[in-house]
């Protein structure tokens, strides 16, 4: 189930058009991102959606379509979240390798809406060669107002192009683009307000099947056309995601505990720095 089922022609996204996608929540019910399933047991994200969040206080919905509406034909799932691992390198400031990993607490049932989208390869990182596509609710929606699943069409943009642009913003001619960041720009009419933090952006390949190029990390301004949106690169962090899931799932949750803890503990004694400010 990694292959878009039933295209529709606006920015709105049919069901089963992107089973991968995901949504973060917590146990009230207030929703905080957007997520991607990359295996029954696994989900990614965005690390500055989940860090310091309690694993057990969050969960992620799966084969949504419509917020609140309960009019669906097929029934979301609500897994709750047993562990999350966020990047080692991570920097909150910055945004640097914004990536995490949450383990499900049960397997999702594959369906017709519901399935894992396809991990580049460091061989097969997406050029952009093919249809590219974001998507995500916006900030209304998870704001709790109704809304549905929208997908971008978007182009990736080379590094030196995006860090160019970049510049010439309130970021200053100095900006450096990071290693670990993808850029992408909607095309034509597309609504870039869309896009939620953690929100995939997968490419299509060859063989029609989409490999997850993206996660929605910060942008400048999603109302300028112009303007690039900034997605960590999935691709640069392959051999990480691999080792994750291949971990035995005690020891992720042992990890997982104790980097709570510690974000816990440094957080109570200092602030976070400032960011990009998605």
């Amino acid at each position: 189930m990694t292959r878009a089922l039933s295209p529709s022609a606006n920015d709105a996204a049919s069901l089963g058009e992107f089973p991968w996608q995901g949504l973060v929540m917590f146990d009230n019910g207030t929703m905080t991102c957007s997520a991607a399933l990359v295996g029954q047991k696994f989900a990614l994200t965005s690390a500055h959606c989940v860090r310091g969040i309690n694993p057990s206080s969050i969960r992620v919905r799966l084969g949504e379509l419509q917020m609140a509406s309960n009019n669906e034909p097929l029934r979301h799932q609500d897994i709750g979240v047993s562990a999350v691992m966020t990047h080692p390198k991570f920097e909150e400031g910055s945004l640097f390798n914004d990536i995490a990993l949450m383990m499900l607490q049960q397997e999702a049932k594959i369906d017709r809406h519901v399935g894992p989208v396809c991990l580049p390869s460091a061989q097969s990182a997406p050029s952009g060669a093919g249809a590219c596509v974001a998507t995500g609710w916006g900030a209304d929606a998870l704001a709790g107002q109704p809304g549905s699943l929208s997908k971008m069409q978007v182009g990736l943009v080379r590094s030196s192009d995006c860090q160019s642009t970049l510049q010439s913003t309130h970021l200053g001619k100095y900006f450096q683009l990071h290693q670990s960041f993808v850029c992408a720009n909607a095309v034509a009419s597309s609504d870039a307000c869309k896009v939620d933090g953690g929100s995939p952006l997968v490419c299509q390949r060859a063989d029609g099947r989409y490999v997850l190029a993206g996660l929605s990390s910060w942008s400048v301004g999603c109302n300028n056309h112009h303007m690039p949106g900034v997605y960590t690169d999935v691709a640069s962090m392959g051999q990480w995601i691999q080792t994750q899931m291949n971990t035995p799932e005690s020891q992720l949750i042992n990890h997982s505990n104790s980097d709570f803890q510690n974000v816990q503990q440094f957080q109570s004694q200092f602030s976070a720095g400032a960011g990009y400010g998605r």
